[in-house]
Protein backbone atom coordinates (compact mmCIF):
# COMPACT_ATOMS: atom_id res chain seq x y z
CA UNK A 1 0.00 0.00 0.00
CA UNK A 2 1.01 3.38 -1.26
CA UNK A 3 2.51 5.36 2.23
CA UNK A 4 -0.46 8.13 1.59
CA UNK A 5 -2.95 5.59 1.45
CA UNK A 6 -1.89 3.78 4.51
CA UNK A 7 -2.00 7.29 6.41
CA UNK A 8 -5.37 7.87 5.19
CA UNK A 9 -6.66 4.44 6.17
CA UNK A 10 -5.36 4.57 9.42
CA UNK A 11 -6.32 8.44 9.92
CA UNK A 12 -9.97 6.74 8.51
CA UNK A 13 -9.52 3.74 11.15
CA UNK A 14 -9.01 5.94 14.02
CA UNK A 15 -12.21 7.85 13.29
CA UNK A 16 -14.34 5.02 12.82
CA UNK A 17 -12.91 4.06 16.69
CA UNK A 18 -13.42 7.87 17.94
CA UNK A 19 -17.03 7.60 16.42
CA UNK A 20 -18.49 4.28 18.44
CA UNK A 21 -16.40 5.53 21.30
CA UNK A 22 -18.80 8.16 21.40
CA UNK A 23 -21.66 5.86 20.78
CA UNK A 24 -20.49 3.67 23.98
CA UNK A 25 -23.12 3.55 26.81
CA UNK A 26 -25.46 5.73 24.74
CA UNK A 27 -29.30 4.33 25.44
CA UNK A 28 -31.60 4.41 22.87
CA UNK A 29 -33.16 7.90 24.14
CA UNK A 30 -29.62 9.55 23.86
CA UNK A 31 -28.35 7.53 20.45
CA UNK A 32 -31.68 9.50 18.68
CA UNK A 33 -32.15 12.42 21.11
CA UNK A 34 -32.61 15.59 18.49
CA UNK A 35 -31.68 18.86 19.58
CA UNK A 36 -33.28 21.76 19.17
CA UNK A 37 -35.81 19.79 16.66
CA UNK A 38 -37.01 16.99 14.65
CA UNK A 39 -35.16 19.15 12.06
CA UNK A 40 -31.73 18.47 13.50
CA UNK A 41 -29.53 14.95 13.40
CA UNK A 42 -28.99 12.60 16.25
CA UNK A 43 -25.76 11.37 16.85
CA UNK A 44 -27.11 7.78 15.66
CA UNK A 45 -28.12 9.19 12.28
CA UNK A 46 -24.74 11.10 11.96
CA UNK A 47 -23.33 7.75 12.36
CA UNK A 48 -25.20 6.48 10.16
CA UNK A 49 -24.30 8.61 7.63
CA UNK A 50 -20.72 8.34 8.20
CA UNK A 51 -21.13 4.68 6.90
CA UNK A 52 -22.46 5.83 4.22
CA UNK A 53 -20.07 8.89 2.88
CA UNK A 54 -17.71 6.26 3.40
CA UNK A 55 -19.49 3.73 1.18
CA UNK A 56 -19.93 6.05 -1.31
CA UNK A 57 -16.40 7.77 -1.89
CA UNK A 58 -13.96 4.26 -1.28
CA UNK A 59 -16.47 1.41 -2.42
CA UNK A 60 -18.29 3.32 -4.43
CA UNK A 61 -15.89 5.68 -6.22
CA UNK A 62 -12.76 4.49 -5.59
CA UNK A 63 -13.44 0.51 -5.73
CA UNK A 64 -15.68 0.69 -8.44
CA UNK A 65 -18.25 -1.06 -6.73
CA UNK A 66 -22.11 -1.22 -7.05
CA UNK A 67 -23.41 0.80 -3.65
CA UNK A 68 -27.05 1.45 -2.84
CA UNK A 69 -27.36 4.52 -1.26
CA UNK A 70 -30.45 6.52 0.19
CA UNK A 71 -29.03 9.55 1.96
CA UNK A 72 -32.03 11.18 2.80
CA UNK A 73 -32.68 7.51 5.36
CA UNK A 74 -29.22 8.18 6.70
CA UNK A 75 -30.54 11.10 8.35
CA UNK A 76 -33.90 9.17 9.81
CA UNK A 77 -31.94 6.37 11.08
CA UNK A 78 -32.98 5.16 14.64
CA UNK A 79 -31.41 2.27 16.52
CA UNK A 80 -31.66 1.10 20.31
CA UNK A 81 -28.01 0.61 20.63
CA UNK A 82 -24.34 0.80 19.45
CA UNK A 83 -23.97 -3.21 18.74
CA UNK A 84 -25.87 -3.01 14.98
CA UNK A 85 -23.73 0.19 14.07
CA UNK A 86 -20.67 -1.55 15.45
CA UNK A 87 -21.45 -4.61 13.11
CA UNK A 88 -21.69 -2.34 10.12
CA UNK A 89 -18.61 -0.26 10.63
CA UNK A 90 -16.48 -3.68 11.19
CA UNK A 91 -18.25 -4.82 7.46
CA UNK A 92 -17.72 -1.24 5.90
CA UNK A 93 -13.67 -1.36 7.54
CA UNK A 94 -13.20 -4.93 6.02
CA UNK A 95 -14.05 -3.64 2.44
CA UNK A 96 -12.35 -0.59 2.60
CA UNK A 97 -9.30 -1.76 3.66
CA UNK A 98 -9.62 -4.61 0.45
CA UNK A 99 -10.07 -1.62 -1.65
CA UNK A 100 -7.36 0.24 -0.48
CA UNK A 101 -4.90 -2.62 -0.20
Amino acid sequence: MLPAVEMYERLLRQRRADILKTLDGLDADALNWQPLSDETNSIYALAVHSLGAERYRIHGQVGGRKIERDRAAEFRATGDDVAVLRTQYGAVARESQEILE
